[in-house]
């Protein structure tokens, strides 16, 4: 397999998975309803879990300008909380799962820095993809009437998928500013 069809088979993997979020989804509004408080549950717990099979294959279609972060950006990641969010993750252990999941060590030299960022490429993706779901969905459930479920769905998608993806733009922040791929002027400082 060329690594172009590596790439297409990737891809479509992302596309199935999301398709098929989107179907449970769209089920869980049929079966259970938008105003019952399991559907917001169920939509968080789908794409919570479908971020990690979508954002692969997303992240390999996405213009490398997006996973570019800026000086101001980083500011804001200091001033919404990403900081404490990531000792958050780090005292409960989630940290050490993400880790493990990447198959690399707690502190890659410079030779892993590529495969982390493709890695943390891809969570933001997978995430960004969450969180947009979880939009869309709090925005249906809130045109039904489901203010309920409208504000916990919103809610959920802030914490399991918005602070995520500031984490990964703060992780990539972090590899711009140490590798030695680019230029001086584009890497974000602390």
């Amino acid at each position: 397999m060329t690594r172009s069809d590596q790439g297409a088979a990737v891809v479509l993997g992302a596309a199935v998975s999301a398709s098929a979020a989107v179907g449970l989804v769209i089920a869980a509004w049929s079966v259970v309803g938008p105003d019952h408080l399991l559907f917001p549950a169920l939509v968080s717990c789908l794409w919570f879990g479908a971020a990690a099979f979508v954002g692969p294959g997303l992240a390999t279609v996405l213009p490398q300008r997006w996973s570019i972060v800026s000086c101001a950006e980083v500011r804001w990641h200091r001033r919404l909380g990403v900081g404490r969010f990531d000792r958050v993750l780090e005292v409960v252990g989630w940290n050490r799962v993400v880790r493990a999941m990447r198959g690399g060590p707690d502190r890659p030299g410079r030779s892993g820095l590529r495969d982390l960022q493709r890695h943390v490429q891809a969570a933001m993706a997978g995430h960004g993809a969450g969180a947009a779901v979880h939009v869309v969905v709090a925005l249906a459930c809130l045109l039904v009437g489901a203010t309920v479920s409208s504000g916990l769905t919103a809610a959920a998608g802030a914490v399991l998928h918005g602070w995520p993806v500031l984490l990964q733009r703060s992780t990539l922040a972090r590899i711009q500013r140490i590798s030695p791929a680019r230029p001086a002027g584009d890497r974000a400082s602390p």
